[in-house]
């Protein structure tokens, strides 16, 4: 699954890499996407409004970062479990704010 492969990628770069920190973005709009980097351990921390030309109009862009600290412990769960990770009830309510925020 797509969720698999990204804890995978981030095994790499944290694990064999020594990356610090793993910075992505989304499209306002791509809530599926932003759920996805969430439960992976990316935090929000930051949008630029109206950015992004998509379909005729701008969109936000939706900035995140991962630090190895925020992602071990859901690799671990992970690892032990061979479940992956979902969405809490408060990270569900984050992804519609943020997705419905396009103005």
């Amino acid at each position: 699954t797509g969720t698999e492969a990204k804890l995978l990628l981030q095994k790499h770069a944290f694990k064999v890499l020594g990356v610090r920190k793993l910075v992505s973005n989304v499209k306002g709009w791509n809530a599926p996407s932003l759920g996805h980097l969430i439960k992976c351990g990316y935090k929000i921390v930051g949008r630029y409004s109206k950015h992004i030309f998509h379909e005729g109009t701008f969109v936000d862009e939706i900035l995140l970062e991962c630090f190895r600290e925020d992602w071990e412990p859901i690799w671990q769960k992970y690892e032990e479990t061979k479940t992956l990770p979902k969405l809490t009830a408060k990270q569900r309510a984050l992804v519609s704010k943020q997705t419905t925020h396009n103005d």
